[in-house]
């Protein structure tokens, strides 16, 4: 039997694809949210690159909670597989980062403006979520050597299996210099690689958290072994202090990180 292949001409296929719409997952400072074309894309891999301090797992944690909001409110209503590498999802601060974002939401729902009832009564649902919820939707696992990040890479697909709906995996951090020189970009590739089909094939977001270094006196961005796999690429900037920006491709923006979580930078 002969197979029917369907040919479609590459402007319909621009129209389809223009005419769905996209789904993000909202770092909760639209002026960052702007620059990544509405947040974090769902089906793509994204890199966060910067130097310590310039904010890269606040807006990771951010993410976090974030992706478990429904997506009327920015987020997925899933959750989240963080694999971190290095200890940096700190319990403590995950939980003030759950904290604003529920003061927020409450402060929604109380406002004066002009709230519709059902958003009015979803707002003062996720706002009355209690902490423990939103921690119990975030899935924590440790790699803390190239070996378990190679091994973790491999097995992802038989780990969201055993995971409640998770829509967000940020991996926190890959450090190419930790990687045997010799085999540095064959691995590279391969986990990248890896990471997008994931990504495109179970339609999540994948966050990947890189280090900018330190070459004399200016900062680099790490090399792009990677660079082919990836869709989206940040480089942020600021050193310990507000304000921090971020840069894409679409732009920058200006943001602070306060107790509550990342907000827009208005001064």
């Amino acid at each position: 039997m002969s197979r029917v292949v369907e040919v479609q001409k590459a402007s319909e296929l621009r129209r389809d694809l223009c005419g769905k719409p996209r789904e993000v997952v909202v770092t909760a400072a639209s002026d960052l949210d702007a620059i990544l074309q509405g947040g974090l894309r769902v089906g793509s891999l994204t890199e966060i690159c910067g130097a310590s301090g310039s904010g890269r797992t606040q807006i990771t944690l951010q993410l976090a909670a974030n992706v478990q909001l429904p997506r009327v409110l920015g987020g997925l209503d899933a959750s989240c597989l963080y694999i971190d590498t290095r200890g940096a999802l700190y319990a403590n601060r995950y939980v003030e980062v759950i904290a604003g974002l529920r003061a927020r939401l409450s402060g929604l729902a109380t406002s004066q403006g002009s709230v519709t009832p059902q958003m009015r009564e979803m707002l003062t649902t996720q706002a009355n979520k209690s902490i423990d919820a939103f921690l119990e939707g975030t899935y924590h696992y440790a790699a803390p050597s190239v070996a378990h990040v190679v091994s973790l890479v491999a097995s992802l697909p038989t780990l969201l299996d055993g995971c409640g709906n998770v829509r967000l995996v940020i991996l926190n951090s890959l450090d190419p210099d930790a990687f045997p020189k010799d085999t540095r970009t064959a691995v590279l590739t391969s986990i990248t690689r890896a990471l997008r089909e994931l990504a495109t094939s179970r339609n999540i977001a994948i966050l990947v958290v890189t280090t900018m270094r330190q070459y004399g006196g200016s900062f680099l961005a790490p090399c792009d072994q990677w660079s082919s796999a990836l869709q989206q690429r940040v480089l942020l900037r600021g050193f310990g202090g507000d304000p921090r920006g971020a840069t894409t491709q679409e732009g920058t923006a200006i943001f602070r990180i306060l107790q509550e979580g990342i907000v827009n930078d208005r001064t």
